[in-house]
C-alpha cells in the first residue's frame, strides 16, 4: 500500500454533464451510474487541466470531457495528476478557484489483498476526515479498466457482468472483487496491461 497524492475534482453535482449515454454505453457496466468517480482524470475530471490529457482532441471536446480547468503549477509532485503535498493543493485551489464546485480526494495504491489497509489508511490520515469511495483498477497512465476502456464482443458482455458489484460510483468497495476484475480486464485489454488496484477517498475536511 502506498500513497499516490491528492486532487482536486469536479462535484458530483456537476459529473453527470459529462457522460451522455453514447460515452455511458461505451465504458460503463453500470447504465444508472450517474456520476463514475476515478483516479482517472478522464473519467472523473479534476478542476485543473492536464494538459497531457486528450492530445490531439479539438478545444470542444476537451471542454465536453471536462478537461480544460485551471492553469496547474509547473511542479506538484511525482505523480501527476495527484499532488504530494496536500497543504500546497489546499492553498493554491484558495488562490485560483473561485465559484467552482469540486472535492478533494486521495488515493492509494494496493498491491497486495489487505483487508485491514482500510484501517491502515484512516489511521494514517487521522488529520484529515475521509470517506472511502471505492476501489478502482488502472493501467499506466491511470487509465480505468473499469471506466475507460472501451469493449466490444464478448468481453463487452463480460465487462457488463460486473456490473452488479460496483457501488453507486461505478467502483468495487471489495478489494478481492477488485483484483479478480484485474485479471479479467488484464486479458480482454492486454494493450494497456498491467493494471493496479488504488482506493479513492474524498477528503471531507482538514484541520
Amino acid at each position: 500500500m502506498e500513497s499516490v497524492g491528492y486532487d482536486a475534482r469536479i462535484s458530483e453535482s456537476v459529473l453527470p454533464g459529462y457522460w451522455d449515454n453514447l460515452r455511458r454505453d461505451m465504458y460503463l457496466a453500470r447504465k444508472d451510474v450517474s456520476s463514475p468517480y476515478s483516479v482517472d482524470p478522464v473519467v472523473w475530471p479534476s478542476i485543473f487541466d492536464y494538459k497531457y490529457l486528450g492530445v490531439g482532441m479539438d478545444k470542444e471536446y476537451r471542454e465536453k470531457l471536462g478537461l480544460t480547468g485551471y492553469p496547474l503549477k509547473e511542479w506538484i509532485g511525482p505523480n501527476p495528476p495527484f499532488w504530494s503535498s496536500f497543504d500546497e493543493l489546499e492553498q493554491y485551489v484558495n488562490q485560483v478557484a473561485h465559484g467552482v464546485e469540486f472535492v478533494f480526494i486521495t488515493a492509494y495504491k494496493h498491491v497486495l489483498i489487505e483487508q485491514n489497509d482500510i484501517e491502515q489508511i484512516e489511521a494514517i490520515e487521522k488529520e484529515r476526515h475521509l470517506l472511502f469511495q471505492g476501489f478502482d483498477v488502472v493501467a499506466e497512465r491511470l487509465i480505468s479498466g473499469i471506466s475507460n476502456c472501451g469493449l466490444d464482443g464478448d468481453a463487452k458482455a463480460s465487462h457488463m457482468q460486473w456490473g452488479s458489484r460496483l457501488n453507486k460510483h461505478h467502483l468495487f468497495d471489495d478489494i478481492t472483487h477488485a483484483f479478480e476484475f484485474k485479471e479479467f480486464i488484464r486479458e480482454a485489454v492486454i494493450e494497456h496491461a498491467p493494471f493496479d488496484i488504488y482506493s479513492v477517498w474524498i477528503v471531507e475536511k482538514s484541520k
